[in-house]
């Protein structure tokens, strides 16, 4: 088991990127989160897609400069509280007592669901806000987003999470998705 939390890896040596890659697909399980898993899959560990965090602008418009820190301001996702839907049956969700759960999310990372039907395990719902700020552009992109997925990668497996599963330790809720990756991350058959 490999797990690579979220950080800088732009300059992440190309043989260090294949070692990884031949490890995962000779059995390992690699656990990537959040600028992690965005690495992952630029690197073709992963076949996640995130969605564009920009929108796109109007190139006319012309707005005035005061507005351009508060445009700003609102575009940051500090943290707020989502709402999710875990599959119970999967391996990942091993433990929670309901399939609602709460998620708390830090980040602009929007990870589109994966293509198989096994591959997304946890979801965003489509009326996924309970507490908190989000700027509406970005309430449209976490609708019904993946909060984890799974990829068969040769023989192994890798785990990404959109989110911080564990934030700074007080948010407990989302934390038994990481400790079961960890754990049961390579009882996971895709």
């Amino acid at each position: 088991m490999l797990i690579i939390p979220s950080g800088s890896y732009g300059s992440t040596p190309a043989r260090t990127v294949e070692a990884v890659k031949t490890w995962v697909q000779n059995g390992g399980t690699l656990v990537v989160a959040e600028d992690a898993a965005k690495w992952a899959a630029q690197n073709g560990l992963t076949k996640v897609l995130f969605k564009p965090e920009a929108e796109k602008k109007d190139s006319t418009a012309n707005l005035p400069y005061f507005l351009r820190a508060d445009e700003q301001r609102a575009k940051e996702m500090t943290g707020s509280i989502f709402e999710a839907n875990a599959d119970t049956t999967h391996p990942l969700a091993y433990g929670l007592p309901a399939a609602n759960l709460s998620v708390f999310k830090g980040n602009t990372f929007f990870m589109d669901q994966n293509n198989e039907a096994y591959d997304s395990p946890v979801m965003y719902t489509n009326n996924p806000l309970q507490s908190g700020y989000v700027y509406r552009e970005y309430l449209g992109k976490i609708k019904n987003s993946a909060v984890v997925n799974v990829d068969a990668v040769g023989r192994g497996r890798v785990i990404s999470f959109a989110d911080n599963m564990n934030f700074r330790a007080f948010w407990l809720g989302s934390s038994k998705l990481f400790i079961n990756a960890v754990f049961f991350g390579d009882l996971v058959r895709l």
